[in-house]
């Protein structure tokens, strides 16, 4: 397509000219504003080109972190049958005393082998009282 048959490349010549003439420069030739196009065309390609890697890119990374966080998150079911099989002692060395390592086959768990054990923080103490005679 030819510059004179095309309205719209003529009407931005004319613009582009009367820009340059409110800054007191000289006006372009019609072979400078082709050449001057092209080039702005070719720079817009290539900022699209860009900006479409760089999208794919964060799409990906995106993609990516959700993908990590998916494997590390894990349901309620899941934490708890991982606690119920998650031992809290190898030995008796440990656990604090008096309490011992309890073996029960498939967890290892801090027990005080049957013995029970009471918090007396809060709890009312039986006292003697003298009865009178």
């Amino acid at each position: 397509m030819r510059f004179d048959d095309n309205p719209e490349w003529r009407a931005a010549f004319e613009d582009k000219n009367e820009a340059r003439r409110q800054f007191d420069l000289p006006p372009l030739r019609r072979e400078e504003f082709v050449v001057l196009q092209a080039e702005i065309h070719a720079m817009e390609r290539e900022q699209e080109e860009m900006q479409t890697s760089q999208r794919a890119a964060l799409a990906e990374e995106r993609e990516q972190e959700a993908a990590e966080r998916r494997r590390e998150e894990t349901s309620p079911l899941q934490s708890f049958v991982q606690d119920l099989f998650q031992s809290t002692c190898a030995s008796n060395y440990d656990c604090d005393r008096p309490e011992v390592c309890c073996d029960f086959g498939f967890k290892k768990v801090c027990c005080t082998s049957g013995n029970y054990k009471r918090d007396l923080e809060n709890e009312l103490a039986m006292i003697k009282v003298p009865q009178r005679r």
